[in-house]
């Protein structure tokens, strides 16, 4: 793969060129915002807004748009997270430019029309109780609330029903003018294209896009003291947990080294809390551990769906796999392989042409340095024992502890789980 190309024009708009030998090209627009750029009463507006961009521009109505994508072959989705939100169409590679005149068609001109606005009200309600009815999924939601409160990074991105029910046209109008604009976008092409021509058709398709000050999300606050638990009764068959600490966002020096302790602790079936959960004790079927990072804040956190009668065991068991952590140096052969087992998965998840513009895209729109695989590999290469043994000191404190969980678990037990949180291992 060649080098990304990456060009800022004088509006503000940013443009990532990624040449590769792909059959199809990804169109992408990134726009810098999420749930982290709302307030308490719009939070969801974000998502809800991502939804209504496919249904109806000045030029084509929803339905002709997804028939018009359809005759071309096209495949094409949208997403939001705490800060981004994404929209793109993946066809082979003739068609391109074709897309990239639908993804600047969605993003200038939606129209957010009264009718189908309603009726969407009852999609996004359905996806919240959806995931609702998920504890798997659910319980990330408990979790971040527990870390963060009652703050942007502490909500749920599909916002509280009573949002989404009391959302009018007017609000995705002011959110769209306010945060859909030149210096908060970034439009990515993916595949056999070269970048004199992709800068040419970007700046004739979005040169009517708003201008304005680059948006800003309320910085993510934390004054944890103390471990923290929150535990929602549910009549499930096994109990779904998070166990993690709060740490740093992707900015910050210390990022790789926590990566490589997340894939340590639960990055693949041989890692240490996999061996030990599993296939030691047979306590569940899944489990994951990773550094999951924002642009400003992070956590270092254990997943896992166990049997609720052994969750006082799990909670133990992690506990000590930390402690292990700290008190060891990881091995030269333990730290060789769980490089290569980050080196090869994210080459692997660089194989497609909408992984590599959501991948090279996100990171050029955060100020992170555009790398190929092989610069990515040289830096996991350059993490040592000791920076693994110094950040799993520094951020793996009791008192950054939290604990979220979703399982048939009343007061009486969460007292006895608190205490396996707050009781030392040594």
């Amino acid at each position: 793969m060649k080098q990304p190309k990456i060009k800022k024009l004088d509006n503000g708009l940013t443009i990532v060129t990624i040449p590769t030998d792909s059959p199809s090209v990804t169109v992408m627009s990134l726009v810098n915002t999420g749930s982290r750029f709302e307030d308490p009463s719009n939070n969801g507006i974000s998502h809800f807004l991502e939804h209504m961009c496919f249904k109806g521009t000045l030029k084509k109505s929803g339905k002709e748009i997804m028939r018009y994508l359809d005759g071309l072959g096209a495949e094409t989705n949208a997403f939001t997270s705490y800060e981004v939100t994404g929209y793109y169409v993946k066809s082979i590679t003739k068609h391109w430019k074709k897309t990239l005149n639908v993804v600047s068609d969605i993003y200038l001109y939606s129209q957010f029309p009264v009718a189908e606005m309603e009726k969407e009200k009852g999609v996004i309600i359905g996806e919240i109780s959806m995931y609702e009815d998920m504890p798997m999924r659910q319980v990330h939601d408990i979790f971040m609330t527990l870390v963060y409160g009652n703050q942007p990074a502490g909500w749920s991105i599909l916002g509280p029903r009573k949002n989404i029910l009391e959302m009018t046209q007017d609000d995705f109008l002011q959110y769209h003018n306010h945060h859909y604009i030149a210096a908060n976008t970034t439009i990515v092409v993916s595949g056999q294209v070269n970048q004199p021509e992709v800068i040419a058709e970007v700046s004739k398709r979005f040169k009517n896009i708003n201008q304005g000050s680059q948006t800003k999300k309320q910085s993510a606050v934390n004054t944890q003291k103390k471990p923290g638990l929150k535990c929602e009764y549910k009549k499930t068959d096994q109990t779904h947990m998070i166990m993690g600490y709060t740490t740093v966002g992707f900015h910050h020096k210390d990022a790789l080294a926590l990566k490589i302790c997340g894939a340590l602790l639960g990055g693949g079936m041989s890692s240490r809390l996999f061996e030990t959960l599993r296939e030691d004790m047979g306590v569940g079927y899944y489990v994951h551990a990773s550094n999951n990072t924002q642009s400003d804040t992070g956590i270092l956190q254990i997943s896992c769906g166990v049997d609720s009668t052994r969750v006082r065991e799990v909670i133990v068991a992690i506990k000590k796999e930390i402690q292990n952590l700290q008190d060891e140096l990881v091995s030269i052969e333990e730290l060789k392989k769980t490089k290569e087992f980050i080196i090869g998965n994210t080459n692997m998840g660089l194989e497609s042409t909408d992984d590599r513009a959501y991948y090279y895209g996100q990171r050029s729109m955060h100020g992170l340095l555009i790398q190929t695989p092989r610069s990515f590999a040289a830096d996991i290469q350059s993490v040592t024992a000791r920076d693994i043994r110094r950040v799993i000191r520094k951020y793996a404190l009791s008192e950054r502890l939290n604990l979220a969980m979703i399982g048939p678990h009343k007061d009486a037990e969460n007292k006895l789980f608190m205490k396996a949180i707050k009781k030392t291992t040594n």
